[in-house]
């Protein structure tokens, strides 16, 4: 991992290489809710499960 990763990036490094399975699993949790800019998701922050359809 150098240290121009992206959060993005570091996470998937710990997602895939981490040694425990919780510290794998909490990466992968927060990669699926982190955008390319490295922002969260709004519906995310706000609690919601599922983004509200139309």
């Amino acid at each position: 991992m150098n240290d121009n990763a992206s959060y993005r990036q570091y996470l998937q490094y710990h997602a895939l290489n981490n040694p425990g399975a919780a510290r794998r699993a909490e990466a992968q949790a927060l990669l699926n809710v982190t955008g390319d800019d490295g922002g969260l998701n709004g519906y995310f922050l706000m609690g919601q499960k599922n983004r509200p359809t139309a």
